[in-house]
């Protein structure tokens, strides 16, 4: 059997209301040298039969059912089956641009990158996303970079860096071998995975066409904001220190530490500050901060930034709000926002 020139890889788990449409914006796209590898997650929905109904009228589709062992397992286990030259990832519940894998492909060819990464976009309904889809033109020619993880440390002013999820990205699966997901992280492992990819590759092309839509929901980790996802992100930056800073790029600590600052302090100081939580939660996001600071990657950039810390460990989370009201209005009504809109 010939092998395709791109794997899409999807998990799915009690997908079933966006499923089909995920699947179909794969079978839409212009370029048709694809396989799509479905990991069904040990669904309690009818996930498993859409798929294999899709994958009865499709022999690019394989489908594989197994016992629930979370999205990154799912995505290794998808890395592990796939054929292709290049690899994609896509969520259950969002889309591919109907040209997404024609330009990469073309990408790819213009500049032999090991990875590239596409933008993405949000969107509330399909409909919306296609008539965005229809009005959407290319805008030009990728951007190279030889040097990935200093595209990460010290991105291009009014650039926006190298975004962390897996997503609207393409890779060059001999590039990338070796690479896996860490398993057992909840919600961060695209982000350990990225940093990963972009500490290895030699090659980085980063395309402004929009490939990819994200679809915005309450059901999204991010929406919900559980204390467990807000550990992993910051268990995740103790993560990639080791693997930047103690191997890989060596990176220097203090340089690490700067650059991610801003990462860290959103995760760790603001975002807490949205949501009431458990004291034991309180209590163990204390642990995660002091460990962080402890080992040099919580720098102080200015006295607020001391104090937010000073407040979150000690409880007092509630003054934050009142003591920087400009910046958690424009936080609170963003999310009361996308709450209503998609509610």
């Amino acid at each position: 059997m010939d092998s395709p020139l791109f794997s899409v890889i999807l998990p799915a788990y009690n997908g079933e209301r966006y499923l089909r449409e995920a699947v179909e914006s794969v079978r839409a796209q212009t370029c048709a040298d694809w396989e799509l590898l479905a990991l069904d997650d040990g669904s309690k929905d009818s996930s498993p039969a859409v798929l294999e109904a899709l994958a009865a009228n499709d022999p690019r589709i394989r489908v594989e059912r197994r016992q629930n062992g979370g999205v990154a397992a799912a995505r290794n286990r998808g890395l592990s089956m796939a054929r292709g030259k290049y690899v994609t990832f896509l969520d259950q519940d969002d889309l591919l641009h109907p040209r997404a894998l024609e330009r990469f492909a073309a990408a790819f060819a213009a500049t032999s990158a090991d990875a590239v990464s596409g933008r993405a976009y949000d969107f509330l309904t399909t409909g919306g996303a296609m008539r965005f889809f229809e009005n959407c033109a290319p805008s030009g020619v990728p951007s190279v970079s030889e040097t990935p993880v200093h595209e990460v440390l010290h991105p291009r002013p009014k650039a926006p860096g190298v975004r962390a999820s897996v997503w609207a990205r393409a890779y060059l699966r001999s590039a990338i071998a070796g690479l896996s997901f860490p398993d057992g992280v909840f919600g961060a492992d695209d982000w350990v995975f990225t940093m990963r990819v972009m500490a290895k590759i030699g090659r980085h092309a980063t395309l402004e066409d929009v490939v990819y839509m994200h679809r915005s929901h309450p059901d999204n980790i991010s929406s919900a904001m559980p204390m467990r996802y807000i550990l992993a992100m910051l268990g995740a930056v103790e993560t990639v220190a080791a693997e930047w800073c103690d191997a890989g790029p060596r990176v220097p600590r203090d340089e690490f530490a700067r650059a991610l600052a801003g990462h860290v302090q959103l995760w760790g100081l603001l975002l807490p500050c949205l949501k009431v939580y458990s004291r034991d939660e309180d209590h163990a996001l204390g642990k995660a901060l002091l460990r962080l600071r402890r080992m040099g990657l919580l720098p102080f950039s200015s006295a607020g930034h001391a104090l937010r810390y000073v407040l979150v460990r000690i409880g007092w989370k509630r003054l934050l709000p009142a003591l920087w009201p400009g910046r958690f209005r424009k936080m609170a009504t963003a999310r009361a926002n996308h709450a209503e809109e998609v509610g």
